[in-house]
């Protein structure tokens, strides 16, 4: 099996090279979406057969199986910049390729600004979740390249970015670019969201001003527990618990008892690829935690109010780093759960004032095969002194 990758532009009066141009009169076999159809169906020789590129994509792939020659392929720009050369890579992993691309729409959009664009971080919202946006907003990047869908669209993204305590940021949208009623427009996060863009578009995100806060966020400039501010892991504990916990090699992190979400909102700020998922039983701390992360720029962190031994656990990303922040007298029953489901290398992590729940923490896990990675004792100033332990599943 072979495919012809073509890229195109969205111009209604698209010429393809000489190079192109003969790959289309010897082939038979012409794929790509309606839009793509109506660019180039004049060019097609009178004998062909088209293949629409529809979402499902099960119909269309497999028709190509059934092909017995090679397929040329439309896409608009880079097949393979988040596109649909990379699912037939993925589909297909011993066809052969040719690639014929044109410029992806962030080049063009770029292009249209005279925007230096080596150091643009790209990310795609197309059918996916917030999470690489969210990792580049973490990062401080100064430019950062968007592809949006009909659901994350411009006005949307602006939308949430403030909600996330980014207001730091301008946006240029760029509309049908490559087309016949291309539009760039620059604007700022507040100005967006009230307006509507034509479906076809992406944006560019540029920084005004640096947002970045320092390693270990001071306790008092976090929202707290009314009256409660001792309710909150301190900064020396939080740092030394998740350096600890290997979390450079952890894909989900789940923190159990988070109450003010500081030790998840560290996690986040140090680690944004890290999945973050925080249970706590108190109401309130739904209020907080929400203004935590806005507060400190850390969005994508989801959070379960409830206890945490009522929750259906699989309805959520499994953990391989997991810190017990709280437990309300059953930690016993929680270690249970967590071992459930962690699996062989995952670590549980807690900071115990009592002794007696730094020894139930132990033997607990000890009983179940796992191996003590860190127990190390600190105290601060006048508080009590708090053991920060460590251990590592075994089998």
């Amino acid at each position: 099996m072979k495919f012809i990758l073509v890229g195109i532009s969205d111009t209604s009066n698209y010429v393809p090279t000489d190079e192109v141009g003969d790959l289309i009169s010897g082939n038979y076999y012409f794929s790509g979406g309606k839009r793509h159809y109506e660019r180039v169906k004049h060019l097609l020789p009178l004998s062909h057969e088209w293949l629409n590129i529809t979402i499902p994509l099960a119909e269309v792939l497999s028709s190509y199986q059934s092909l017995d020659g090679s397929v040329v392929v439309f896409v608009s720009g880079d097949p393979f910049f988040y596109g649909f050369g990379t699912t037939l890579k993925r589909e297909f992993p011993f066809a052969s390729f040719e690639n014929y691309p044109y410029f992806n729409s962030l080049q063009m959009h770029a292009h249209r600004l005279n925007l230096p664009y080596e150091e643009m971080m790209c990310v795609s919202c197309t059918g996916r979740p917030w999470d690489r946006l969210n990792e580049a907003l973490i990062r401080n990047e100064g430019i950062i390249g968007v592809l949006t869908d009909r659901k994350k669209r411009p006005e949307i993204i602006a939308q949430y970015l403030l909600d996330s305590g980014y207001d730091n940021y301008d946006i240029s949208v760029g509309e049908n670019l490559g087309g016949d009623s291309e539009r760039v427009i620059t604007l700022t996060l507040n100005d967006c969201i009230h307006q509507e863009f034509a479906p076809l578009n992406n944006i560019i995100l540029h920084r005004k001003a640096d947002r970045s806060f320092p390693i270990g966020v001071s306790n008092d400039q976090f929202k707290y527990l009314n009256g409660r501010p001792n309710m909150m892991t301190k900064p020396i504990y939080r740092l030394h618990t998740i350096s600890l916990m290997q979390m450079h090699a952890k894909k989900v992190f789940w923190d159990v008892g988070f109450c003010t979400g500081s030790v998840s909102i560290e996690a986040k700020r140090l680690y944004p690829k890290l999945k973050v998922v925080a249970f706590e039983k108190r109401l309130v701390s739904e209020e907080i935690i929400t203004d935590n992360m806005k507060r400190f720029g850390a969005p994508g962190i989801e959070y379960v109010i409830g206890d945490f031994l009522n929750q259906d656990i699989d309805d959520y990303p499994r953990p391989d780093a997991v810190f017990i922040g709280g437990h309300g007298g059953k930690l016993a029953e929680i270690l249970d759960r967590i071992d459930s489901i962690l699996p062989v290398g995952g670590i549980i992590a807690t900071n115990a004032v009592k002794e007696e729940s730094a020894s139930t923490f132990i033997q607990t896990l000890l009983d179940k095969d796992y191996q003590i990675e860190e127990k190390s004792h600190i105290q601060l100033d006048t508080f009590n002194p708090v053991s920060v332990i460590v251990m590592m599943k075994q089998k």
